[in-house]
């Protein structure tokens, strides 16, 4: 059935971007997969923009164990899914950072899938959020708080944090000490 496989593709793409964006950004970027995000700057172009370098990865089964493994599948950009339904593509959206930290001009991935270069965006350290993110949720598993007390969404639903010069040196110097 075409409609359940759409579906079922939508659902792992979803998936993908949320645990992305929420794991190291503490953005809710899957919120923008139908519209544009209704509280942070996320238009649904960068949502498709970041759920087009999965949709150009595939999943293999090792068979010598029970791990799955990323592979390269292609190097499309992918059409925007107007109101999040993959049969009425709209513009294309190309794959790159989000423009929220990546700047209006984001540069396109173009190598592969773009994995490496959104791997490479992420661990940037011109990043603002990653190693913010990181730091928050060591010292949330150390103390049993989190500096930032929403610590999948640093966006403007989230709290901020209660000692902020002290989120930002832990995490310029973890940045400084090589991650």
């Amino acid at each position: 059935d075409p409609d359940s496989v759409a579906q079922a593709k939508s659902e792992t793409l979803d998936d993908r971007v949320d645990t992305l964006s929420r794991g190291f950004l503490a953005l809710t970027v899957s919120c923008a997969r139908c519209h544009d995000h209704k509280f942070d700057p996320i238009p649904t172009l960068d949502y498709y923009s970041l759920a087009g370098v999965f949709n150009n990865t595939r999943t293999i089964q090792d068979k010598k164990s029970p791990l799955h493994t990323l592979a390269e599948a292609g190097n499309r950009d992918m059409k925007v899914a107007l109101r999040g339904d993959l049969r009425k593509p709209g513009e294309v959206a190309p794959r790159r950072f989000l423009r929220i930290l990546a700047g209006a001009d984001a540069k396109r991935f173009t190598k592969g899938s773009g994995r490496l270069e959104l791997a490479n965006a992420i661990a940037d350290a011109d990043n603002p959020l990653t190693a913010r993110v990181l730091v928050n949720r060591v010292w949330l598993h150390h103390f049993g708080k989190a500096l930032v007390r929403t610590p999948n969404n640093f966006g403007k639903l989230g709290e901020k944090p209660t000692h902020p010069k002290l989120l930002d040196w832990l995490a310029a110097t973890f940045v400084e000490n090589g991650w």
